[in-house]
């Protein structure tokens, strides 16, 4: 399946600047890899180093966290990522 990966404006360095990139998946989780394969500088930035998302993702307007990471996903579908921000 074909899906689009919206990427933050703080991140486009990483993705040659690119707002969208397009990455082939069956699942929310085959799609980050598949997008932190293509573009290494943004693994550190989906994952942390235990393998755990560190990103906000949604998939239709549903937030996916590590239990609903193998959600799977259609032709066509969009992921939004987001930093996760702490503090106050």
């Amino acid at each position: 399946m074909r899906v689009k990966i919206e990427i933050p404006y703080h991140l486009l360095q990483l993705v040659d600047n690119h707002e969208t990139v397009e990455v082939e998946g069956v699942t929310v989780r085959e799609c980050l890899l598949k997008l932190a394969r293509k573009y290494p500088a943004m693994a550190p930035e989906v994952f942390d180093i235990n393998g755990e998302m560190a990103v906000i993702v949604l998939h239709a307007d549903v937030s996916i966290n590590e239990e609903t990471i193998d959600t799977p996903v259609k032709d066509g579908d969009t992921l939004a990522i987001y930093p996760i921000i702490i503090g106050g």
